[in-house]
């Protein structure tokens, strides 16, 4: 992974964690506040939630969906789930 990170992300912040590791803390912290990720997982599992797996659906066009379809026959007459809105 250290070939993919950059100088900035290997760096220490203040309190001694690594940079990328503050970084992906708070990305699934947005994405279980935005409902994208399931809050109550295991520790060290993290898992998409019915809300999310509809945003990947329409973000890409239904490839997402075909393989959901795939994986899951079930899911394919599933009933739509609102798309959460995402801000930056």
């Amino acid at each position: 992974m250290e070939n993919e990170l950059k100088p900035i992300d290997l760096s220490q912040r203040p309190a001694g964690h690594l940079y990328w590791k503050n970084r992906v803390h708070d990305m699934c912290r947005e994405l279980i506040n935005k409902g994208l990720m399931i809050a109550n997982s295991p520790r060290g599992i993290w898992e998409i939630s019915d809300a999310g797996r509809e945003y990947l659906i329409n973000l890409n066009n239904g490839k997402f969906k075909q393989w959901i379809i795939q994986l899951n026959p079930s899911r394919q007459h599933q009933q739509h789930v609102e798309e959460p809105v995402l801000t930056e």
